[in-house]
């Protein structure tokens, strides 16, 4: 019986896990967006302060949520980072 509730928790987890890499798609997709939008606007494609202003908007929601401020540090760079890089790869594929 117990191995049932473990399997099903592993599955829930999975679940969610698959809706959270959906959404970091989704937000991966509009890179494309932001590096036109940038270059428009002759803004670098990577604005610091911006990333540190989100994180701690970010840490406040987390703390709502229970997530630690550690984790969302740790998540959102990443995120970034890729955006960013996807960025700049679509940037130097028009150049």
């Amino acid at each position: 019986m117990m191995d049932n509730k473990l399997q099903q928790l592993r599955r829930n987890v999975e679940q969610i896990d698959s809706q959270i890499i959906a959404l970091i798609g989704e937000r991966q997709k509009l890179a494309p967006q932001f590096a036109r939008v940038k270059r428009e606007l002759k803004l670098p494609l990577h604005q610091q302060q911006r990333e540190l202003d989100l994180i701690k908007r970010y840490m406040v929601l987390g703390k709502k949520s229970n997530i630690p401020a550690t984790v969302i540090q740790k998540i959102f760079p990443i995120l970034f980072h890729a955006s960013l890089e996807r960025q700049r790869q679509l940037l130097k594929k028009k150049d």
